[in-house]
């Protein structure tokens, strides 16, 4: 329901952007004959979600209501997707209570349940666990894991969980699974490969699984494309060990086989990598070296150092060698004094960039920040700032104090759009509602985003700005109305959200009419329907609901 409200606001702010410079709050359209109205492609009755209110939630799936009545003060949603929520009562999955110890809860997967055609969550508490609302018997459920997918384990049991039955898994060896080769039909120990529950079998043999696609018996080598599919007999499948995913080696030769493909139209998996440089092998995500030459894929790179070659830990799509800093073929322009060495002179931020000694690259720019302050070195390292943080302002490099969004940010005590500081507003005060809805102590503001080459913080006049705050979903409050953006709905006074419906939807691509929502209030006057979306209608509908149709 979050990113739906996110779209039906994104398509309301739009609307805005046309409009002078001030906007300023209007009352609803008054709408005596509304009703909620479907679009053709929507075949649910509620908008899926929680609905807060001040001593009760509503939990919506697409065809069911659920109202619940937990402990305010300690009620937590875990989940939005599932509907998970605990108090310090028990648990809550959509219309179900569970009075039960919370200690230890987390959800730790999930199933697909074929006849309901529904996705419901596995999880667990120390004591118990569950299948949406079914309990299952777990050896041990304070250690519950999930590995992956369809696989699961605690001390005792590896599990394959599928459609709601719970199988134990014959024979594995816990302590040597391997999590880093599971995948959605196959698991390994030890001793070989589990397909589902069963041990893996290939004529005859019981299969050893190498990584998530390549696979080998004693006489074959196999590759996984929905069956086992077998592969050239030229290798040494005794010495046969991977080195990565897709990256292998035995006593003969290196191979490369492309992950999401086996089909090479006759080419050779082999590198031309000499017998007698095997032992100088290191490989990395995407390339690997014998010391001599280095290879991306299957194709040499004699334009890095291969003795200093090396992948930045994390960031697997940047390498180095003594030579500089490379984004693939493209060398980061940062000015080289010595030769790069992630952990002593060559870092990543938390963010992505880049930081070569005093220098940051700001991947996303392009843009290196030359001559950083040890000060800003040391914040960068911590992970306090990153190079997005930077920016020059008439040629002069700050450091943002505060990122709000895309080009928004404070600087200098001041806030700025883009490299534009904006007058009158005060940056002390200055915080974010929800979305794209800001204020301070004086004003409220709408930041325009619809055109990126030319962002724009617009006021907006006529709300109480010492009371305005997020209500819930996309509704706004002070102390005297309720709001969808720039509209007045209704008092607030005594306010309840007792549903939401979903209203038009889009066709295709190329439709533009905007979407909405269609939202159930209550307050000390009655009961309301309102229309959100592209603007706002409302209806009143009197102080009972006994004339009200769906």
């Amino acid at each position: 329901m979050k990113c739906l409200i996110l779209f039906l606001f994104l398509c309301f702010m739009q609307n805005l952007s046309a409009q002078a410079k001030d906007l300023k709050v209007t009352d609803a359209t008054k709408a005596d004959r509304l009703t909620v109205k479907k679009n053709w492609n929507v075949r649910y009755k509620y908008v899926e979600g929680f609905i807060f209110n001040k001593d009760y939630v509503i939990f919506q799936t697409r065809d069911s209501l659920f109202v619940q009545c937990p402990d305010m003060l300690t009620f937590r949603v875990k989940d939005y997707d599932y509907g998970m929520a605990i108090d310090k009562n028990g648990i809550y999955y959509q219309n179900n209570f569970f009075p039960i110890d919370t200690n230890g809860f987390k959800i730790i997967g999930s199933d697909l349940i074929i006849d309901k055609k529904e996705i419901v969550p596995i999880w667990c508490t120390l004591q118990k666990a569950y299948i949406g609302n079914k309990e299952i018997a777990i050896s041990s459920p304070a250690t519950f894991e999930n590995i992956y997918y369809d696989y699961l384990k605690d001390e005792h049991h590896l599990y394959y969980i599928n459609n709601g039955k719970v199988t134990i898994v014959p024979d594995a060896d816990l302590p040597s699974i391997r999590k880093d080769l599971a995948t959605e039909n196959y698991i390994s120990d030890k001793n070989g490969t589990f397909y589902q529950s069963q041990p893996l079998m290939y004529k005859g043999e019981r299969v050893q699984q190498l990584t998530k696609k390549i696979l080998k018996t004693s006489q074959y080598v196999l590759y996984y494309d929905e069956e086992l599919v077998e592969l050239p007999n030229y290798f040494h499948i005794p010495t046969l060990k991977a080195l990565n995913e897709s990256y292998l080696i035995d006593q003969n030769y290196v191979y490369y086989i492309d992950y999401y493909s086996y089909k090479t139209e006759g080419k050779d998996f082999r590198l031309p990598i000499a017998t007698k440089n095997l032992s100088k092998v290191r490989v990395f995500n995407n390339f690997v070296t014998d010391g001599t030459m280095v290879y991306r894929d299957n194709t040499p790179k004699p334009q890095y150092d291969a003795a200093t070659f090396a992948e930045i830990q994390d960031a697997y799509y940047y390498q180095y060698h003594k030579n500089g800093v490379y984004n693939w073929d493209k060398k980061l322009p940062f000015f080289y004094t010595e030769a790069p060495i992630y952990g002593k002179n060559l870092f990543k931020d938390k963010g992505g960039g880049i930081l070569y000694k005093n220098q940051i690259y700001n991947s996303s720019t392009e843009e290196v920040f030359m001559n950083l302050t040890s000060k800003e070195v040391q914040l960068l390292k911590e992970g306090k700032v990153t190079a997005y943080d930077f920016v020059y302002l008439k040629g002069k490099r700050i450091l943002k104090q505060i990122y709000f969004d895309s080009e928004l940010y404070k600087a200098n005590n001041l806030i700025y759009v883009d490299k534009t500081p904006q007058k009158g507003v005060d940056a002390a005060t200055f915080q974010k509602i929800w979305y794209n809805i800001y204020k301070d102590k004086n004003k409220a503001y709408y930041y325009d985003e619809s055109n990126e080459y030319e962002p724009k913080l617009i006021p907006i006049e006529g709300y109480d700005i010492t009371t305005l705050s997020l209500l819930t979903a996309d509704l706004l409050a002070d102390k005297n109305y309720i709001y969808y953006t720039k509209y007045r709905l209704i008092k607030n006074d005594k306010v309840e959200i007792l549903a939401i419906y979903p209203g038009y939807r889009m066709g295709c691509s190329q439709d533009t009419h905007p979407s909405s929502d269609f939202y159930l209030l209550k307050n000390v006057d009655g009961y309301w329907l309102t229309e959100l979306g592209g603007g706002a209608k409302i209806r009143f509908l009197g102080t009972e609901l006994e004339d009200f149709e769906l």
